[in-house]
């Protein structure tokens, strides 16, 4: 996607997944590491335009084989005033996973970088941040449910030369490169290798950062002054969220043991009696008069829309090139809705996600919204609405 090369955005991203092969099977065939129960795939394409036909040619079945990826992008740069830590986004809560947990247990193991003065804990050499779902890189494409491919993305941001000619060679940390290498090739073992018994240790890891963000959540938005029916209604969509991303454990193997059902009914069943009553505990901390109360939707955003296509769209003007009218209502409304958005492409995905042929607009607004921190019913109405008239949604 870049007009020329550049070292961090992405060489980074391309060197640490060779480093990362060839660690990989060398410590296999030295014996030092057991063979591969699951191949590994690494693709060298370009970013969105080559992802696109790369999917189309797999098909669909092909697509179906695929148990979990991960985006390699911007992984390299030295840490400091120019560069920010290496971040790892989330997967969009419509592509429920087990990726998210292998990628949060491995993070901690590469994250154990060096003894601490007087304690058994570990401290990492370098700096990292778990974000949520972000769009911008192949990661929104690989997630989108229509592929079924959860991603996550290995990043790093701030990152001042950005998509300038000053991202050359000499901004690259090897330190910080190594880690990602690290990274990459324990998540991909990780999860090619991945049995049963190892699920325990994933669905801990998931649980701890699940009970973690629920209450920076919380807290966020009540210094935001938000009224506390969102902060509620946050609370449930990371719940739903989670339970059925612990119920795609049992999807990952061809024949999940009976036991590990019972694990993962436990987990929820534990899960959803814990989250409600923190959720509970907080409001009457902080809105002891607040009652929650089922909300009617408004009967003009009960309708049900249906995507037409596959994967998600990347630039809606290319629908409109050529057609003076399609761009005049292109133009319109970015004018009257997207430009309002911090980050529209974000939320124009999730908002896609969730059309799953089974939520009404009213449905899809609230999750799509309370995932991306922002945007309005108002807004999702319009987007959807537009995506009829270009006949990329229908509505039943």
């Amino acid at each position: 996607c870049h007009p020329r090369s550049s070292a961090n955005d992405n060489a980074s991203g391309v060197a640490a997944g060779m480093e990362a092969f060839h660690i990989l099977q060398e410590l296999i065939a030295k014996g030092e590491l057991a063979p591969l129960e699951r191949g590994i795939r690494m693709i060298f394409i370009p970013e969105f335009t080559g992802t696109f036909p790369w999917l189309e040619e797999m098909g669909s079945d092909g697509r179906k084989k695929i148990k979990a990826g991960l985006n390699l992008d911007m992984v390299g740069a030295r840490q400091g005033k120019d560069y920010g830590p290496i971040t790892l986004s989330a997967i969009p809560n419509a592509m429920p996973n087990l990726a998210w947990d292998a990628a949060l247990y491995v993070l901690d193991e590469i994250a154990k970088s060096a003894p601490s003065l007087s304690s058994e804990v570990q401290v990492p050499m370098f700096n990292y941040e778990i974000g949520d779902f972000e769009a911008g890189s192949d990661n929104y494409i690989l997630s989108d449910p229509t592929i079924g491919i959860p991603t996550p993305m290995l990043g790093q941001w701030p990152d001042k030369t950005y998509h300038t000619s000053s991202d050359t060679i000499e901004i690259i940390d090897p330190f910080v490169l190594q880690q990602s290498a690290s990274f990459a090739a324990s998540y991909a073992y990780t999860l090619a290798n991945l049995t049963p018994k190892d699920l325990p240790y994933l669905m801990v890891r998931g649980r701890h950062y699940f009970i973690c963000m629920c209450y920076k959540k919380r807290l966020a938005l009540q210094q935001k002054n938000e009224n506390p029916k969102k902060i509620y209604a946050s609370a449930a969509l990371r719940l739903k969220a989670r339970v059925a991303s612990n119920k795609a454990y049992l999807t990952y193997f061809k024949e999940s043991p009976p036991e590990l059902l019972d694990m993962v009914e436990e987990e929820n069943q534990w899960i959803s009696q814990m989250v409600e009553g923190e959720a509970d505990r907080f409001i009457s901390d902080f809105y002891p008069d607040f009652n929650p109360q089922y909300e009617e939707a408004p009967q003009k955003y009960c309708y049900i829309p249906v995507r037409t296509f596959v994967a998600p769209l990347n630039k809606l003007e290319d629908f409109t090139a050529g057609d003076e009218q399609k761009t005049k209502n292109y133009n319109t409304f970015n004018e009257d809705f997207r430009s309002k958005l911090n980050g529209p492409f974000s939320l124009d995905s999730l908002i896609q996600y969730n059309m799953d042929g089974k939520k009404t607009l009213w449905q899809i607004a609230q999750e799509s919204i309370l995932e991306a921190n922002e945007g309005t019913v108002e807004y999702v109405h319009a987007y959807i609405q537009f995506l009829n008239y270009l006949g990329l949604v229908e509505i039943v």
